[in-house]
């Protein structure tokens, strides 16, 4: 239920593909630091001569594609410096750069596409209207019912487009197609009528459903053989809600996923290093460090989901629409 992130999504050739982005890097917003390296590098005239500069700069970079060996060449000195400069942007970026050197030894090409802005809730994908060269949202305001047809101007990039023509929104399925079990044949969950698709996510959650409780019933059998550890083991992204960190706290302003943002070090010895667990018990707490639910209230709702849906699922089915086997949601 948030803002999607624009990513980068890159290719090299057929063979290595990878997402880039650059969260907030403490207080200094990506677009500061990708500045400050430019400066020190030297590197603005020839960014200048083969890329269209833009503010931010984040929207001017990723415009052309494929991209040439003079940006190739250009992005290596910026993102090598960026992560020298900032290493915590080295697990976000270094596989990028590496993209980057081998296109820039070789004649592989390597494409790059900037994600759309948009919006995921309440089982719906909204994609804000944006200019489709630089992808950078349009400046009108966000959830009109409709957009004007008329063409305007990028504020970014300067780009002339309908900004109508670029928003969209469509219900957010549990899957955008399966694959037919029998002949392989991989069918549109949007194409199927709306009964069809009420069964396939029926059978979904079930399975879902089915999965979630295997799990509470091995963390109540942890609670079980360990009393003292009820309650005890706190999700990472409860710890970031309570933690007072600067840094912290800024990248939980700026959107950050909870996964990408570090703990701060801490003299108190962990909970995985407090005794000698087994296999099992790592497992169950690897799980509780990304989960958070009431166990007996949690355990009975998702038991009483896998009772309502068994006789649903066991009776009705969707045949594939190109052999007429059962179709399997995952």
């Amino acid at each position: 239920m948030s803002d999607t992130i624009q990513v980068v999504s890159w290719s090299l050739g057929t063979r290595k593909s990878g997402h880039l982005w650059l969260p907030p890097a403490g207080l200094e917003p990506p677009d500061v630091l990708l500045w400050q390296s430019i400066e020190r590098t030297g590197l603005e005239p020839s960014l200048r001569e083969c890329f269209q500069v833009t503010e931010p700069l984040w929207y001017g970079l990723w415009i052309d594609s494929p991209l040439t060996r003079q940006q190739c060449q250009a992005l290596q000195v910026l993102f090598a410096d960026l992560i020298a400069t900032t290493p915590r942007y080295a697990k976000y970026a270094e596989e990028f750069l590496a993209a980057l050197q081998a296109a820039c030894e070789s004649d592989e090409v390597l494409t790059v596409t900037l994600a759309t802005p948009g919006h995921v809730d309440l089982g719906w994908i909204t994609t804000f209207a944006h200019c489709p060269r630089c992808k950078a949202e349009a400046p009108l305001e966000r959830w009109q019912e409709s957009y004007p047809v008329e063409p305007i101007e990028c504020p970014i990039c300067g780009h002339s487009y309908s900004p109508a023509a670029t928003f969209s929104s469509e219900r957010e399925y549990f899957a955008e197609s399966i694959e037919c079990p029998h002949c392989r044949a991989a069918c549109r969950v949007r194409d199927f009528p709306a009964d069809d698709i009420r069964i396939l996510e029926d059978e979904h959650n079930y399975k879902q459903a089915c999965e979630e409780l295997a799990w509470l019933k091995r963390v109540a059998a942890f609670y079980e053989r360990y009393p003292d550890m009820d309650g005890a083991i706190e999700p990472d992204f409860m710890l970031l809600l309570d933690l007072e960190d600067e840094r912290v706290q800024a990248e939980l302003s700026a959107g950050v996923p909870f996964s990408d943002i570090e703990l701060p070090a801490s003299d108190a010895t962990p909970i995985e290093k407090s005794r000698d667990w087994s296999a099992e018990d790592r497992e169950v707490i690897a799980y509780l460090r990304v989960n958070s639910f009431s166990l007996g209230p949690r355990i009975k709702f998702v038991r009483d989901c896998v009772e309502r849906l068994r006789p649903i699922v066991r009776s009705q089915s969707v045949v594939c629409p190109a052999c007429g086997g059962k179709l399997t949601a995952e």
